[in-house]
């Protein structure tokens, strides 16, 4: 005969097996149970010991390219706290060999942030950070702080404001945006820049916009030799004095000068608008090709010497003209002084 017992204790266990199944089946229905609680990871903690080990590979590699620093850094995904927190602990790495690409190793972090403005303060660092805002495409960055070279290199759009100093080469084939630079520059600034805005409160170095194609430079101090030199396009204005060799080898583009300019004012111009509100050095227009030379003020000696073309306009006085010269025009005071009329020569 079936033992009773047996079927008894078969059921029950049938009975409890099917409430178990129908638990668990319940279990992996969403809504159904509360997921088990999990105290939840630190995530800038986290994006941080991320990006620093990929810094630390980048700065460990024999000769790693410039690049390797912006394509390093442009695949992680991150925040602007981050990034804040990130600078922070810089200071330690700073006797890295290639410590000064780290501002390009910074954009690539940048451009991937959603936030669409950010403040780096680097005034706890010794060393200048170089290629900061190089490719920098639609943020506003805020730097508190002295900034290396090639500040905005090949920026496409969006702002760079540096609360202090900038290297050589700010701006350096500049394609658009907006820099500002609330102390001094150094040389090469906005050098084959085709568009955007460059603004520097402070003072300049040498060869300011040196084969620039357009865009705008605007100094609010003064500018050392050079600036303008193979300037082929866009407008530059000096609001102080500038050095020796104004606009020298000038093709295109517009300068002015508010203040004083220095000897060999549109050294070979071969077709920019030069125009000094203040007094000019020597040689104004020497070898000048094209274009047109403006003095406000008073002039040097030998205006004009060996010049084949172009326009001087000397609205104050001068010492002398050159006699070595064998085209042209040169007005003083609105009257042309050469070449002579046919009377003028007859009397002279």
């Amino acid at each position: 005969m079936p033992n009773k017992n047996r079927e008894g204790s078969l059921e029950e266990k049938l009975r409890i097996f099917k409430r178990i199944a129908r638990r668990k089946s319940l279990e992996i229905k969403p809504g159904k149970l509360r997921e088990p609680f999990h105290e939840p990871e630190n995530k800038t903690s986290a994006d941080l010991d991320k990006i620093i080990r990929v810094y630390e590979d980048v700065l460990s590699r024999v000769e790693p390219k410039i690049i390797e620093f912006y394509e390093s850094s442009n695949s992680l995904i991150t925040d602007r706290e981050t990034i804040t927190a990130f600078v922070s602990v810089l200071k330690k790495y700073e006797e890295e060999k290639y410590f000064d690409l780290t501002g390009l190793f910074l954009t690539g972090l940048i451009n991937n942030i959603k936030e669409k403005e950010i403040t780096l303060n680097l005034t706890n660092l010794d060393k200048l950070l170089g290629e900061l805002g190089r490719f920098l495409r639609s943020h506003t960055l805020i730097v508190k702080g002295n900034a290396g070279n090639y500040l905005g290199q090949q920026m496409e759009s969006g702002e760079i404001i540096v609360h202090g100093d900038v290297g050589d080469y700010t701006g350096f084939f500049m394609k658009g945006g907006n820099i500002t630079v609330y102390g001094n520059a150094g040389d090469n600034l906005g050098s084959n820049m085709e568009s955007g805005r460059i603004e520097v409160k402070g003072n300049g170095g040498m060869d300011i916009g040196n084969s620039m194609k357009g865009g705008d430079i605007v100094i609010y101090g003064d500018a050392k030799e050079l600036a303008g030199i193979s300037m082929k396009g866009g407008n530059m204005t000096i609001y102080g004095d500038v050095g020796n060799g104004l606009g020298a080898i000038m093709k295109s583009g517009r300068i002015e000068v508010k203040g004083n300019a220095g000897n060999n004012v549109g050294f070979e111009n071969q077709g920019g608008k030069i125009i000094v509100d203040g007094d000019a050095g020597n040689a104004v227009g020497v070898f000048m090709e094209k274009g047109e030379i403006i003095i406000g003020n008073n002039a040097g000696q030998i205006v004009g010497t060996r010049m084949i073309g172009g326009t001087i306009y000397l609205n104050g006085d001068y010492i002398s003209i050159s006699k070595k010269k064998t085209d042209g025009e040169i007005y003083h005071k609105g009257k042309k002084i050469y070449p002579k009329s046919f009377l003028a020569r007859l009397f002279s």
